[in-house]
C-alpha cells in the first residue's frame, strides 16, 4: 500500500499480508476462557494457551518510538496503528469469517443494500470511546471522509455519504463492487472528536470542487498527516497505556464502555516490540502467547521440539524473483518469464524457504491457461520448448543457459542499482 493510504515499510515488516488470518486469532485468545501456562505459534502464527481470566496476553509486533512513532491513524510510522493489535482499539465494524463464508459484526450491527444504490449500516448503541464520547454514525462518516482526503480505495466505488441518525449511515455507490463491501466493514474506526476538523476542511474541498491534484487539497492532506494526538483513544476492548511505552514493550488496559470490553477475559494485553530476531528468544523462553513473525527453520524446529504449537494457515505468499523490466529488458518477453517460472523446482524452494509452511503453488498467476498445472517432469520439456530470440539478434536461451542468463542479469542490476 503506497502513502495513498499507510505506507508499510516492507524492511520492518514483512508479514503485514498476514494480519487478517492473525487478528481473528488474536480476538479468538482474547476472548476465550482463561486457562493455565504459556504457549505460541510460527511459519505464519503461533499459539498456545491463554492465561488464567483477569491475566495477561503477551505479544510481539515492531512499532517505532516517539518522536517518530505517534498515535495519529492515517500517518506512516504510528503505533501500532496498524498491523493485528490495532483491533484492539482501532476496532473495525466487523471482522469477515472466511469458514462461515460471512462477516462478523463488531461496531456494526447490520449490514446491507438498501433502495437505490445505497447501501446502509446501522452501528451498536451503547459504544464509548476511551475520552467518554459516545461511539456514533459521526466516527464513521469522519474516517471515510478524512479518507477520501488520503485516497482511500472505497471511493472508486462510493460517491458520498450520509448520516441518517447516530447509528445509522448510508454509503451511495456510483459503481458496483464485491470488494466495496469489504472496503467498508474492515476499515478501523477513527473517531471524529480527533479528525472531525479535517473531516469538515474535506467537506469544504468537495463542495469547491477541489481534485487531490489541487494545492488546497495537497495542503490539508500535509496537515492532517502532521497532526500528532496527545493519547491514542479507543474504541475498542483495550487502551493503550502511554506510560508503558518503552522500546521494549507497550500495555493495553481495559477500555470501559469500549466493544466487547465486557467480554474479553484477559485485563491486559502486553506487546513486545521487535522484529523476528528480538521476538524468538521470547517465543522460546514462553514469555510471548502468540507471534507471527518470519520465524528461520531454525527457530522453528526448536518450537517443534519445545512443544510450541504451530499453525500454518494459508498465507497464499511467499519467495519469488522479482524481473527488472530496465536493468534485463529480455524479461519483457513473456515467454522468457514462463521458462523461468518452469525452470524453478518450487517444491524444493517451498521446502528450503518456510520448511512445513512452504507449499508449492498449483498454478501461476498470469499466465495462460494451456500453461497451468504443468507437473514437475514435464517441466524440463517445457523449458526447452520455449525458445525465445532476444537482444540484437543474438541466440536462444533455453534450459540450463536460460538460468545462467538469469543469474548473469541479477548480478549486474545489483551493481547498477
Amino acid at each position: 500500500m503506497t502513502t495513498d493510504k499507510l505506507r508499510y515499510i516492507a524492511s520492518r515488516r514483512r508479514f503485514l499480508r498476514d494480519s487478517t488470518l492473525a487478528s481473528i486469532g488474536l480476538i479468538a485468545a482474547a476472548c476465550a476462557p482463561g486457562g493455565t501456562g504459556t504457549g505460541t505459534t510460527t511459519g505464519g502464527t503461533t499459539g498456545g494457551t491463554t492465561a488464567k481470566k483477569g491475566g495477561e496476553f503477551h505479544g510481539g509486533w515492531p512499532y517505532v518510538l516517539p518522536p517518530a512513532g505517534h498515535w495519529n491513524g492515517y500517518a506512516p510510522n504510528g503505533i501500532l496503528t496498524t498491523g493485528i493489535y490495532r483491533h484492539l482499539w482501532l476496532t473495525t465494524l466487523g471482522m469477515y469469517l472466511w469458514a462461515d463464508k460471512k462477516f462478523e459484526y463488531w461496531l456494526a450491527e447490520s449490514s446491507g443494500p438498501k433502495s437505490g444504490d445505497n447501501y446502509e449500516v446501522k452501528l451498536r448503541s451503547g459504544i464509548k470511546w476511551s475520552d467518554g464520547t459516545a461511539f456514533t454514525a459521526k466516527d464513521v462518516y469522519t474516517t471515510f471522509n478524512v479518507g477520501r482526503l488520503e485516497n482511500f480505495t472505497i471511493w472508486q466505488y462510493v460517491d458520498k455519504m450520509e448520516i441518517v441518525n447516530d447509528q445509522t449511515i448510508n454509503f451511495h455507490f456510483s459503481r458496483p463492487s464485491s470488494l466495496a463491501e469489504r472496503l467498508l466493514l474492515r476499515e478501523p474506526i477513527r473517531p471524529d472528536a480527533l479528525y472531525g476538523p479535517y473531516s469538515k476542511k474535506t467537506d469544504a474541498l468537495i463542495t469547491a470542487g477541489k481534485k487531490a491534484a489541487d494545492q488546497e487539497w495537497k495542503d490539508v492532506r500535509t496537515e492532517m498527516n502532521a497532526f500528532r494526538p496527545t493519547t491514542p483513544t479507543s474504541v475498542g476492548p483495550y487502551k493503550m497505556d502511554p506510560a508503558t511505552l518503552t522500546e521494549s514493550q507497550v500495555t493495553f488496559v481495559r477500555n470501559p464502555g469500549g466493544y466487547a470490553e465486557d467480554r474479553v477475559k484477559f485485563d491486559k494485553v502486553v506487546v513486545y516490540q521487535g522484529e523476528t530476531n528480538q521476538i524468538s528468544p521470547l517465543v522460546l523462553s514462553g514469555d510471548v502467547d502468540y507471534a507471527t513473525h518470519g520465524f528461520t527453520l531454525a527457530v522453528d524446529k526448536a518450537m517443534q521440539d519445545a512443544g510450541i504449537r504451530i499453525a500454518r494457515p494459508p498465507l497464499y505468499t511467499g519467495p519469488a524473483l522479482y524481473f527488472h523490466w530496465e536493468k534485463a529488458p529480455e524479461f519483457q518477453d513473456v515467454r522468457l518469464r514462463y521458462a523461468v517460472a518452469h525452470a524453478i523446482n518450487k517444491e524444493e524452494s517451498a521446502a528450503i524457504t518456510y520448511g512445513d509452511s512452504g507449499k508449492a503453488q498449483k498454478y501461476m498467476a498470469g499466465q495462460r491457461q494451456h500453461h497451468r498445472g504443468l507437473d514437475r517432469q514435464r517441466r524440463p520439456v517445457q523449458v526447452q520448448g520455449l525458445r525465445i530470440q532476444h537482444g540484437q539478434g543474438r541466440p536462444v536461451h533455453e534450459g540450463r543457459r536460460l538460468c545462467q542468463g538469469l543469474r548473469r542479469h541479477l548480478r549486474e542490476g545489483r551493481k547498477e542499482a
